[in-house]
């Protein structure tokens, strides 16, 4: 199996370290006002070298493994300013979980050191029509797209045997194509979308696609939570004209709803991930990923249903309580 250890790094400067998970709250704040004028080229590299990138990095391999409740938290954090940042996030994230626990001691080192270095990470989205075959090997659709307006260094693509573990092909997003593979339906497709190198195969655990989804599930849902609360913030400002007072109280009753219904399960999703994380028991599995799977269900919804008459009015009174304060 192919390593990635002799790769070049891409010419960056080194980017910041973080050393605790307080201190990567503090740098997911500024983003607001950062990225409230940034051009998705100045968003892509200001990722690369606030040290964000490397946050997930297992204790084990020189990162410090925050908490998938943080991660949710820095992911809305960015979805307040910049709703493609938190997208960008959501793919490099979950596809560095899909790695977690892929190929060699070695393999996995030099991943995870990729993202120390500000290397960006996605899993990739391939179309649906397209029926791949290696040798005895069918491609799985990632479950999580990349982001198009900040193209990452590294594209995931998940393979699926029906008699071996799934591997994960990395691409990176230069370079140039393993005649085999050139030769393959897979081939035109990697050449068409500009990330014709592939650099490794890593062998992964059962789990491992099982895990990726429930994570880009339950971030995805960070990043609807935070559009609602930036929505919710526009209403509450100032600026906001007197006109139509009613409709504002309704909309922002719902958006308060939604936010807490959001916040209330993606907290209790982030818990489950820990526990199975650390103890990855099928039971810890299951639990987490039928978490995400309500998330999933209920970011899907466009809205909440308004209701009529009396609870109509309940809408309106917690919609003026958050527009004007007061119970």
């Amino acid at each position: 199996m192919a390593t990635i250890t002799h790769l070049e790094v891409h010419g960056r400067g080194l980017p910041a370290r973080i050393t605790s998970e307080e201190e990567a709250l503090s740098v997911a704040a500024k983003a607001t006002e950062i990225f409230a004028v940034a051009s998705p080229d100045t968003v892509g590299e200001w990722l690369a070298r606030s040290g964000l990138l490397a946050i997930s990095v297992p204790a084990e391999l020189g990162g410090i493994d925050v908490s998938n409740v943080v991660l949710a938290e820095i992911v809305s954090a960015f979805a307040r300013a910049s709703a493609e940042a938190a997208t960008a996030l959501t793919a490099h994230f979950a596809a560095l979980e899909l790695l977690r626990g892929g190929g060699t001691e070695d393999q996995r080192r030099s991943v995870f050191d990729r993202a120390r270095q500000g290397q960006r990470f996605a899993l990739a989205r391939l179309p649906t029509d397209l029926q791949v075959q290696l040798t005895d090997v069918t491609v799985e659709i990632g479950k999580a797209e990349e982001a198009a307006a900040l193209p990452p260094d590294w594209r995931i693509i998940c393979l699926q045997s029906l008699q071996d573990s799934p591997v994960a092909m990395m691409l990176a997003r230069t370079g140039t194509v393993r005649e085999d593979v050139e030769r393959s339906p897979l081939g035109a497709f990697i050449g068409k979308t500009s990330a014709p190198h592939v650099d490794a195969m890593l062998a992964l655990q059962q789990d491992a696609l099982l895990l990726s989804t429930a994570l880009s599930r339950l971030l995805t849902a960070a990043t609807v939570l935070g559009r609602c609360e930036s929505e919710l913030s526009a209403l509450i400002s100032p600026d906001q004209g007197a006109d139509d007072v009613v409709d504002r109280a309704e909309r922002a009753g719902l958006l308060a709803v939604r936010i807490e219904t959001l916040r209330g399960i993606a907290h209790r999703c982030g818990a489950l991930f820990d526990r199975a994380q650390v103890s990855p028991t099928t039971q810890a599995i299951e639990e987490a990923c039928r978490v995400s799977t309500i998330l999933d269900v209920v970011i899907r919804e466009t809205g909440l249903p308004c209701p009529s008459g009396e609870d109509r009015a309940a809408l309106r009174a917690v919609g003026n309580s958050v527009l004007f304060g007061g119970r």
